[in-house]
């Protein structure tokens, strides 16, 4: 009998260390699970904040800080003194320091990566001709009735009447379909275009993330060759500007300015297919900030308007979105520039 019973102490002791040991583990690995949550939590928390912290501070810098033919100046600025204004310097040219407004990436607050671009250079989604965005939709491969099509759709999205215009679409097509209504009055962030009859299954993930990086909802289409995008220099005139003078400008744009048409007409030693009356080498009040964490794949456009007729900041947040980026940022960080302003160190 006592064989017996000291058989099963042991037994039962076996079973107490087992279930212990299988406990010890279970435990350990919700601790470990719950350490991993709180470290990611803390991470987007900060990751946030960063993302927060840098577009205040640009928002600072764009409201109290000029801007000159090279882009957003980040010095402090003080007024000339003793300086004959016929004589002195121009205001607008560079001094070196300025936070370029053609798209390229500098170093936010901790890991953020943000870019400006004047969105007045970009092409126009307002307006009644549409011959810029035609010929970028062309670029992309898009087939001219496909082209003329979707053109046809915005405007009768964005117009004020509920007119059908030839290739069209308005309320009924909109009903027949099962879509939103058309707002009849111009876009307000450019992933509204989604919105528009054909646009979202017409044109590939591809081709509608390339157009959305060259479209703005602003006004103007301004010709700015110290901030325009390649794709858009190819929409000018009749065939575009040719692909030797895009590369000079281009070029230029990387530390230099142009302070006139003719600047631009001497680099390329050639005549520019631009309208005068719609060339405008210094920033528009139309800003499109863009902020992704670096790793990350999702990125945040803000649409900023400087100066507007605002009665709390002068500033007009107009759009904030989050979209998936293709590219892996933390490669993409690698041509990354400083910002040149102190606060963001």
């Amino acid at each position: 009998m006592r064989y017996q019973s000291d058989g099963f102490v042991l037994v039962a002791t076996l079973w107490v260390l087992a279930a212990m040991t299988l406990f010890v583990a279970y435990f350990s690995t919700v601790v470990a699970e719950s350490q991993a949550q709180a470290i990611t939590i803390r991470q987007q928390l900060q990751s946030n904040l960063d993302q927060q912290a840098t577009i205040a501070t640009l928002l600072y810098l764009s409201s109290t800080r000029p801007m000159n033919y090279a882009g957003l100046t980040t010095e402090q600025y003080s007024r000339p003194q003793n300086i004959n204004p016929l004589t002195g310097q121009a205001p607008f040219v560079p001094n070196g320091n300025e936070i370029r407004l053609d798209g390229r990436g500098y170093h936010g607050v901790g890991q953020v990566i943000f870019r400006l671009q004047d969105a007045g250079s970009l092409i126009s989604l307002r307006g009644e001709n549409f011959r810029r965005l035609e010929r970028l939709l062309e670029d992309l491969g898009v087939e001219r009735q496909k082209r003329q099509k979707l053109i046809a759709n915005l405007k009768d999205y964005s117009d004020r009447d509920n007119l059908v215009n030839l290739n069209g679409a308005e309320l009924r097509e909109y009903d027949d379909k099962g879509l939103i209504r058309p707002l009849n009055r111009f876009l307000v962030s450019p992933m509204q275009l989604l919105n528009v009859i054909d646009w979202n299954n017409e044109l590939n993930e591809k081709q509608l993330s390339a157009l959305m990086h060259e479209v703005s909802v602003y006004p103007g289409s301004r010709q700015n060759f110290n901030t325009m995008t390649k794709k858009g220099m190819q929409t000018l005139g009749l065939e575009g500007i040719d692909e030797a003078s895009i590369s000079k400008i281009l070029e230029n744009q990387k530390d230099k300015h142009f302070g006139n048409l003719s600047e631009v007409n001497h680099l390329t030693g050639t005549l520019i297919p631009a309208d005068p009356m719609s060339v405008q080498l210094f920033p528009s009040k139309f800003l499109r900030l863009t902020i992704v964490q670096e790793g990350q794949r999702q990125v945040q456009w803000v649409g900023i308007t400087l100066t507007p007729s605002s009665r709390f900041a002068p500033w007009q947040i107009d759009y904030s979105l989050k979209r998936e980026v293709s590219f892996n940022t933390t490669n993409a960080a690698n041509n990354i520039e400083n910002s040149g302003s102190a606060l963001f160190r």
